[in-house]
């Protein structure tokens, strides 16, 4: 079985030195390794799609999001079939906006295994995506003071955002901004429980558990 390495990229640090890559691609040659995106949110769409062969799906999607988008040259995405009939494929996409891919060329060109480039708060709900049992709920995780919040529902991601948080208060704050924006997307849902993973401050889980249902996870080291 072979070890995949995690290398994490922060978003904010937009390039980086010559000498830092070069450091990189030699740690990093001939491993397998998946890059961890930080401070990025995902935009997430739902498309209705002609019932075509696997391969031709990709391109579709890609020719749907260069229609929004004009330009695609920074935009990752994937997808996920829900559901399907005789003509139609309902079909979940997550799309994010990275501007890091000159890094990925060089990774490639040194004969690094690039095994996927991830945003953090999908691989942390991935990770712990078994031990959440509730059919809607907000995922709050952090990672270096940035606040990651998630909307899912029957294991689907329907909203999400990203906030810097300084504070106990700004958490509280970003949940409620996170909830008021959700209630107008689907006011007919209701999110009353929080799973919480890698808590940052001090008496955050017992000042939510006024107001929501709250489920700590623990913390997860990367």
């Amino acid at each position: 079985m072979w070890k995949t390495d995690i290398f994490e990229l922060n978003s904010k640090n937009k390039t980086l030195q010559i000498a830092e890559l070069q450091r990189i691609k030699v740690n990093l040659k001939s491993k397998k390794i998946i890059i961890l995106v930080h401070g990025e949110e995902i935009y997430v769409e739902n498309m209705i799609i002609p019932k075509i062969r696997k391969k031709s799906i990709y391109e579709l999607i890609e020719e749907k999001l260069r229609n929004r988008f004009k330009k695609l040259d920074n935009i990752m995405f994937s997808y996920n079939i829900n559901s399907h009939n005789k003509l139609e494929l309902n079909v979940d996409v997550l799309c994010m906006n990275w501007d890091n891919f000159e890094l990925f060329k060089k990774l490639s060109e040194s004969k690094v295994d690039v095994k996927g480039v991830i945003p953090v708060q999908l691989y942390a709900l991935e990770k712990y995506n078994k031990k959440i049992y509730k059919k809607q709920c907000i995922f709050l995780t952090f990672f270096k003071n940035i606040a990651y919040i998630i909307a899912c529902y029957n294991n689907k991601i329907i909203f999400n955002d990203v906030f810097e948080v300084k504070s106990k208060e700004d958490v509280i704050y970003c949940i409620e901004e996170f909830r008021l924006r959700l209630n107008i997307l689907v006011p007919r849902i209701e999110f009353k429980h929080i799973e919480i993973l890698n808590l940052p401050y001090k008496g955050l889980l017992e000042e939510l558990s006024q107001y929501y249902n709250c489920n700590d996870l623990g913390e997860l080291s990367i």
